[in-house]
C-alpha cells in the first residue's frame, strides 16, 4: 500500500521543527509514504528532514493578496488528481503529529466502523512540561471544558461516542471513502456548520454539528476490556500552546479524565481552568 500525505505549511522559519517532526514520523509508517507540503513562498529541501521510506514535494501556492487562511484548501486538486495513484489519503495541518501507532490504529479499526457508517475517533493531545498529556478540542456548547460520557457498543466491542467536538486538524481515509468524499458536495465547500473556513479543510467529513447533512452517525473510540480510551488514539499538536494557557478551557482535561462513565467522575470544567491557571503559575 501506498500513503499520499498532505501538509500545508504557511511558511514561518519557526515552524520547520513542527514539520520536520511530521516527515521523520512518517519515515516510521508501515508503508511507503509520499509528502506534499503546500506552502506560500518558496524553500529550500535542504531545510527538510532527509526522508527513508518515500519521497516530499514542495508546492507552492501564490496567495499574495488573498486570506493566508485560503491555503489549505489548495490541497484538494492536488489530492483529487491522486485519487487513484494511494491507498491511504492523509490531510494534516503543520504541526500535527501522527504517529505510527495512530496509523496502524486507523487500519486496524476503520473497516469495521465504517459497516455502521462511524468514524473513528482521535484525540489531539498537548503535553505539559511534566509530561502530562491533555486534550485540546473537548468543550461543549458554552465553549467550556467537557467530558466524553456516551458509549456504544458494536460487534460486543465498547465505544466511546465523541458527542462533543472531533477535530484534530487532521483526517485520514481510504481511497474508497477518498472517492466517496470527492464525489460528494462537501469536497469543494467550506461551508461546514460550526467551522472556520481553515477548519472546515480539516475536519474532512467527521463534522456533526449540521444534523441534517451529517456524513457519519458519530465518531466513536473503542475501548480498552477496562473501559478505558485506547492510548492508540492520540495524535499530538506540537506547539502545545493551549496547554500553557491560562485562560484557555483547551488543554485542561487530562488524557485519563476524558471519559466520565459514573457522575463522580465528572469534574467541574471550571475547576479544571483553575487547575490549570494554578499549575502554570508553580511553573
Amino acid at each position: 500500500m501506498k500513503i499520499t500525505k498532505h501538509i500545508a505549511f504557511f511558511y514561518n522559519d519557526q515552524r520547520f521543527q513542527y514539520l520536520n517532526q511530521l516527515i521523520q514520523a512518517a519515515n516510521d509508517y508501515p508503508f511507503y509514504t509520499d509528502i506534499y507540503i503546500h506552502t506560500n513562498k518558496s524553500f529550500s529541501e535542504e531545510s527538510l528532514s532527509d526522508r527513508t521510506n518515500g519521497s516530499t514535494y514542495i508546492i507552492v501556492h501564490d496567495l499574495t493578496d488573498k486570506d493566508p487562511f485560503t491555503l489549505p484548501q489548495y490541497t484538494r486538486a492536488v489530492m483529487k488528481s491522486q485519487k487513484d495513484q494511494y491507498d491511504i489519503f492523509i490531510y494534516t495541518e503543520d504541526d500535527i503529529l501522527i504517529p505510527t501507532t495512530a496509523i496502524k490504529y486507523w487500519l486496524d479499526n476503520k473497516d469495521d466502523l465504517l459497516k455502521q457508517n462511524l468514524n473513528l475517533g482521535f484525540l489531539r493531545i498537548e503535553v505539559d512540561s511534566v509530561k502530562e498529556e491533555f486534550a485540546t478540542d473537548l468543550t461543549n456548547e458554552h465553549c467550556v471544558s467537557a467530558q466524553l460520557t456516551k458509549l456504544c457498543k458494536i460487534n460486543d466491542k465498547v465505544y466511546a461516542i465523541n458527542h462533543l467536538n472531533p477535530y484534530t486538524a487532521f483526517w485520514i481515509y481510504d481511497k474508497s471513502e477518498l472517492n466517496r468524499f470527492i464525489d460528494s458536495k462537501w469536497w469543494d465547500s467550506t461551508n461546514i456548520k460550526g467551522y472556520y473556513p481553515r477548519e472546515a479543510v480539516a475536519i474532512g467529513l467527521h463534522f456533526m454539528h449540521d444534523t441534517e447533512n451529517k456524513w457519519y452517525n458519530h465518531t466513536v473510540i473503542p475501548l480498552t476490556e477496562d473501559l478505558k480510551l485506547v492510548n492508540a488514539c492520540k495524535v499530538y499538536h506540537l506547539p502545545n500552546n493551549y496547554v500553557n494557557d491560562p485562560h484557555c478551557y483547551f488543554g485542561t482535561i487530562r488524557f485519563d479524565e476524558i471519559l466520565a462513565l459514573t457522575q463522580e467522575q465528572v469534574i467541574n470544567p471550571h475547576y479544571l481552568l483553575y487547575r490549570k491557571h494554578s499549575r502554570l503559575i508553580r511553573k
